[in-house]
């Protein structure tokens, strides 16, 4: 139950599941759900050589009411804008020392209950061959480690300089 959250984002954003393609060495994806924004969801796929940055944002769309109801329709479609953009492995390097340097592996989650409150719940997937899967699940993260490695994807976004992180 957790979960549910996420993984509907995934499935709206027609996200594939977390596997290494052929020729690729690790996939990081980051799910960022923001209380007032767009939800935005960032991929790294990396090989030895080069990756690709994929970013899908949410197009908020305006409320639409049904004509005899007049209530909001509460199923639109969610649509969204798609940004690929190749990065170098200087720039997979800077990342993966971010990630081993702050020790994301060896993180753990909370699963303490909690009140849902305004704010930005963060989610970090990683695969690779070596550790296999990991997941780390935050909300309005404080913690500087696990913060730092997500705002290095954000800040890979074309948009990064318009986003209000929270």
């Amino acid at each position: 139950m957790k979960f549910i959250w996420e993984s509907h984002s995934l499935k709206e954003f027609n996200e594939p599941k977390l596997i290494l393609p052929q020729g690729t060495n690790r996939v990081y994806r980051f799910i960022w759900t923001r209380s007032f924004h767009e939800k935005m969801i960032i991929r790294l796929v990396a090989s030895e050589e080069i990756g690709t940055l994929i970013t899908k944002t949410e197009i908020k769309q305006p409320i639409q009411y049904e004509r005899r109801k007049k209530q909001p329709n509460t199923q639109p479609k969610l649509k969204f804008r798609v940004d690929s953009i190749q990065v170098d492995r200087s720039i997979i390097n800077e990342f993966e020392s971010l990630i081993n340097n702050n020790e994301i592996w060896s993180m753990t989650n909370n699963w303490q209950p909690t009140a849902i409150h305004d704010g930005a719940n963060w989610l970090l997937e990683l695969k690779d061959s070596t550790h296999d899967y990991h997941m780390l699940k935050r909300h309005s993260p404080r913690d500087q480690k696990f913060r730092e490695v997500c705002l290095f994807l954000i800040k890979l976004t074309k948009d990064s300089h318009k986003l209000e992180i929270y």
